[in-house]
């Protein structure tokens, strides 16, 4: 399913280290199952969709950034 910039997402499926390696200087923790992000941005241009997410802490600070493919999230369920 593809996703779109600013669309809320939750973390499906536990991530190989490849995903948030490339941003550990800003990662607090690794996601995990559950998480709920942002995406960010959306980039096809591997030939594969690509999504960076972004979830914020209550508190507001930046609690990790990491790219994602298709069957690594799903849509966060409107409430």
């Amino acid at each position: 399913m593809p996703f779109r910039e600013g669309q809320e997402v939750r973390v499906k499926v536990l991530l190989r280290p490849r995903h948030w390696e490339r941003h550990a200087v800003k990662a607090v923790g690794v996601p995990t199952v559950g998480d709920i992000g942002l995406v960010v941005d959306v980039d096809g241009s591997s030939g594969k969709m690509l999504y960076t997410v972004e979830c914020t802490a209550a508190n507001g600070s930046e609690r990790w950034l990491s790219d994602f493919v298709d069957d690594e999230l799903e849509p966060l369920p409107r409430t």
